[in-house]
């Protein structure tokens, strides 16, 4: 026995299999996208002018005067627009192997915040399994063409930000380049003009920050300021587009109870998202809790004040993310994938590792148990595509 949990404590701290198992779930991604050759009227929308559903986007010139048009009469999401017509204007085959890459990446940047640097790689199944159950609409996340713009994409380039922003040492020189810093600008403007139930979290975790630094005389590096002026220019661009509010007012009209109580609307989302995102996130809120309540218990007694800030500050990024998913009235499921994200982060943050090592076969089985059950669904998946020339619809529902 003791030798089988030396075995397995090798095998999770195996660099290889954690290689492996990013390649294996990029494979499996591609195939998923690759057989979702269905369309609808979101998809042919996109290839098509969005003030002309009969003239094709066929150039760069073409997508820059939709998105002209778009910006001022329908939305702000210019960026994922603009990315999305960019892919229609080409085979899919581009798309597929890009979204896999997109997909495998927020994995693995997920999987990097971890708390120590050795490799575990029953934690990063436990993250990529946790999307494929916990995640509620991930077809409609990381699979379907033109929302997978709107929504995983959008988190992938989030994450790198953060990743940017929070990982790299202050008194690094290359990061304080004036090219560097304009570069980073850029891409945070980029990334900060993408989807609004997104990017203000985000925005939010700057602000902490910068609250944190200001308050405690810590010095700010360049590479932050500029990368925290480009997010919130780009974020100033993506809600305050003229097309948010004439989008507004063409929804609202929709519902007609919204004349006679105007938060009927936030109401009714309340209650409906909030059942969404309790029913598909339930079981990884639970182990969050049981981490946070064993890392609390196993602390000493003199929990220092940064510890508890952290914690009261991951926490209430998740409490902010979670509100955008009670207000959106439609697609809830797909925003489950925010808190999902800071959950999963939580748990990396303040997981006990040294409780996987001692009940090491265990977490083995549990994972494995999982696993298998993925790849039946996944298999089953491409068999009733393919064979069965069903159609996959949100949530894996499988239809003809």
């Amino acid at each position: 026995m003791k030798s089988l949990n030396i075995k397995l404590l090798n095998a999770n701290k195996s660099k290889y299999l954690i290689y492996l198992s990013l390649v294996l779930i990029a494979i499996s991604w591609f195939v998923f996208t690759h057989i979702t050759t269905f369309k609808n009227g979101d998809d042919f929308a996109y290839m098509h002018f969005s003030y002309d559903s009969s003239k094709r986007i066929e150039s760069l010139i073409d997508i820059i005067y939709s998105q002209f048009r778009q910006y001022f009469f329908w939305g702000g999401r210019t960026i994922i627009n603009a990315t999305a017509q960019f892919f229609y204007m080409h085979d899919k085959i581009y798309f597929d192997i890009f979204n896999s890459m997109i997909f495998t990446g927020t994995i693995y940047l997920i999987y990097s915040f971890k708390l120590t640097k050795e490799n575990n790689l029953l934690l990063l199944l436990f993250i990529f399994l946790s999307f494929w159950f916990f995640c509620g609409d991930l077809y409609r996340v990381f699979i379907w063409e033109s929302a997978s713009f709107n929504y995983g994409w959008p988190a992938f380039f989030s994450l790198l930000f953060f990743k940017l922003f929070f990982s790299l040492h202050d008194d690094n020189m290359i990061i304080n380049n004036f090219l560097i810093c304009i570069l980073f600008l850029l891409f945070s403007f980029i990334v900060g003009w993408g989807h609004e139930a997104i990017s203000p979290v985000v925005f939010l975790s700057i602000t902490l920050y910068f609250c944190y630094a200001i308050k405690n005389k810590i010095e700010i590096s360049k590479f932050k300021i500029f990368g925290a002026i480009g997010f919130t220019l780009g974020l100033c661009f993506l809600l305050f587009a003229p097309g948010n509010f004439v989008r507004y007012n063409l929804e609202k009209n929709l519902f007609i109870p919204f004349d006679f109580f105007p938060f009927s609307r936030y109401l009714f989302a309340l209650f409906r998202n909030g059942y969404f995102l309790l029913y598909f996130t339930m079981p990884v809120f639970i182990v969050m809790v049981l981490v946070i309540m064993h890392s609390i218990k196993n602390c000493n007694n003199t929990l220092d004040i940064t510890y508890k800030l952290k914690l009261m500050y991951c926490l209430f990024l998740l409490l902010f993310s979670s509100f955008f998913t009670f207000v959106i009235l439609s697609y809830a499921t797909s925003i489950i994938i925010t808190p999902l994200i800071i959950m999963l982060i939580i748990i990396e943050r303040y997981l006990d590792y040294t409780l996987i090592d001692k009940y090491i076969e265990y977490f083995f089985v549990a994972i494995m148990l999982l696993l298998l059950l993925y790849i039946l669904q996944g298999t089953a998946t491409v068999y009733y595509v393919i064979v069965k020339g069903k159609i996959i619809e949100h949530g894996f529902k499988l239809v003809s």
